[in-house]
Formats: structure tokens, C-alpha cells, sequence
């Protein structure tokens, strides 16, 4: 992690994973957290008023899932998430383009009673690597996050 300074949201640190060659920033302020083995988050950071950024990188190989497409893949997300994460709600779901020009869904989602609101990037690879990123806050707080939170996801990359 290092710091960013080109970022219209002041300081952003560079989370970046070298084994699938992506990257994404999120705001310096907010402090990595160590992970548990058993779940397949990558990246885990919390901020202001607890709220989270999550990342998650899954080779669709793994489960023979290689040739699923984005749409197939964010079915699966879906319904994965709206198993574990108690009251959920799919506020909105679209198309979207990253500034790199990366297909990505973005999904718009509430929990616990509408009180926790998110937004969840998806981006599926050319060699089947499934890519989440998650920002959740509580509603309040994540009004205020939000013009940071669609800058970060915005600007997902793949490394060259």
C-alpha cells in the first residue's frame, strides 16, 4: 500500500495484487485489518464509523466455472450474498465501464433492515479470475462516502 496523490478525494493508498495483476485505491485514512485464512478476502480495510472495503479475487477455474459469463458470475454473487448477508436488498444493478474501459456490473445494496447500504464492483477476466470490491457503510455515513466510493470503484485496473 502507498499513497496516491492524483486523487480529486484527497490522499488514496493503491491496494494491488500482484497474483491477478489488478489494483484499486481507496482513502489512505482507513486501516488495513488482518484476515481470516478460511474466507477468501484479499484485501480488508475499515474506515470512519466502521464503514468496509472488501476485496475478493476468485479463479472461476477453481469451482469449473472458467466459462461463466459476467452476467452468469454476478447471478452467482448475488445469490451467494443474498444467503449470508442478513436482509439484503438489491437496490439497483447496471452496466458499467471503468476509466481503464473495463465491462464491470456495479450492484447497489442495502442490509440489516435498509441501515447498511453498499455498492459491490464486479469484474470478470479474460482467464475466468472473478473480481468483487465492496464498500458498505452504515446509511448515513455512506451518503457522505459516496462520491469517494464511486471514484474508487471507477478506477479498478488491470496491471499491464
Amino acid at each position: 500500500m502507498f499513497q496516491v496523490d492524483s486523487s480529486p478525494h484527497g490522499p488514496m493508498a493503491l491496494h494491488k495484487n500482484d497474483d491477478y495483476g489488478f489494483s484499486i485505491q481507496f482513502p489512505t485514512s482507513w486501516q488495513e485489518k488482518a484476515l481470516d485464512p478460511a474466507l477468501e478476502i484479499t484485501g480488508y480495510y475499515v474506515g470512519p464509523q466502521g464503514a468496509e472495503f472488501v476485496v475478493v479475487e476468485e479463479d472461476l477455474a477453481a469451482f469449473e466455472l472458467e466459462d461463466v459469463t459476467l452476467d452468469e458470475y454476478v447471478d452467482i454473487v448475488l445469490e451467494v450474498v443474498s444467503s449470508a448477508f442478513a436482509g439484503f436488498e438489491l437496490i439497483s444493478e447496471m452496466r458499467t465501464t471503468t476509466s481503464q474501459g473495463l465491462d464491470a456490473v456495479l450492484l447497489k445494496i442495502s442490509g440489516l433492515g435498509g441501515s447498511i447500504r453498499g455498492k459491490r464492483l464486479i469484474h470478470l477476466n479474460e482467464y475466468g479470475v472473478g473480481f468483487n470490491v465492496t464498500y458498505l457503510a452504515l446509511k448515513e455515513r455512506f451518503e457522505e462516502l459516496e462520491a469517494v466510493i464511486d471514484y474508487s470503484l471507477g478506477i479498478f485496473r488491470i496491471e499491464e
